[in-house]
This record gives C-alpha cells, sequence and structure tokens, in this order.
C-alpha cells in the first residue's frame, strides 16, 4: 500500500493533535491534598495520588512518543515528496 506525501503529513497533522490531547489530559488531572477524603480516609488520598501521579506519567510518555511519531510521519513526507 503506497500513500502520498500529502496523505502522510495530513496523518502527522491528526497523530501531533492527538498527542496534543493526551499531553492536556495529563496536565489537567487534579493532584489530592491528604484531607481530600476526610480524616476516616485519607491514605486512600495518598493512594489515590501515587496512582495518578503513575497515570499521569505513562499519559505524558504516551503523548511524547505520538508527537515523535507525527514528526517522523513529516519527515518520511518531505523526503517522499517534498516539503510543503
Amino acid at each position: 500500500m503506497r500513500y502520498s506525501a500529502a496523505q502522510l503529513r495530513e496523518h502527522a497533522g491528526t497523530v501531533a493533535e492527538v498527542a496534543g490531547d493526551l499531553s492536556s489530559a495529563a496536565g489537567g488531572v487534579p493532584v489530592l491534598s491528604p484531607g481530600a477524603l476526610g480524616p476516616f480516609v485519607q491514605f486512600l488520598a495518598a493512594g489515590l495520588d501515587e496512582a495518578l501521579a503513575t497515570t499521569v506519567q505513562g499519559v505524558s510518555r504516551a503523548a511524547d512518543a505520538l508527537a515523535a511519531t507525527s514528526a517522523g510521519l513529516v519527515k518520511v513526507a518531505d523526503r517522499h515528496g517534498g516539503a510543503g
């Protein structure tokens, strides 16, 4: 299957949008304060905060990988179909 440079650039733009959306999602995750859930279950806030931090890290890495993929697609399009 062959794709034109224009199709590759279009797909690169879509991939870049998804990367941006993931990055925004990672940046919008709230941080729970120790007392956020009340004194009786404050230990849950600490556990949830760790889980959220791990999730944010994973989503951020995925966003970075997609941004790199988008840049790679643009380079391929430029090499095989000329810039623009």
